[in-house]
């Protein structure tokens, strides 16, 4: 039993040691959170979100995809995508009429 304090002890120590408890190194939301989070930013920025796939896996990776008005639109939503909190990365494949 000792053993397995002392390991566990360890681990905490070393844990501790590499971590600064002031800045979180990631900020983790469970993909279905995150996701309305996504929603409602691009709501609020009058984006059609019904026109958008949005896809998010359980380490914040965005796949979105859909009809645009502009590659305008297409890197501004790419952009409110990835300033969401908890968004590690975006892919967008999005369809736009070519001027």
């Amino acid at each position: 039993m000792q053993k397995s304090l002392f390991v566990t002890l360890g681990l905490l120590a070393t844990s501790g040691a590499f971590a600064n408890l002031n800045e979180p190194i990631y900020q983790y939301l469970p993909a279905g959170v995150l996701k309305q989070n996504i929603q409602a930013t691009l709501s609020q920025h009058q984006i059609d979100v019904s026109q958008l796939d949005i896809q998010i896996d359980e380490q914040g990776i965005v796949n979105a995809s859909g009809n645009v008005e502009s590659k305008q639109q297409a890197d501004n939503i790419t952009k409110i995508i990835q300033d969401s909190q908890a968004v590690y990365a975006v892919f967008g494949k999005f369809i736009y009429p070519q001027p």
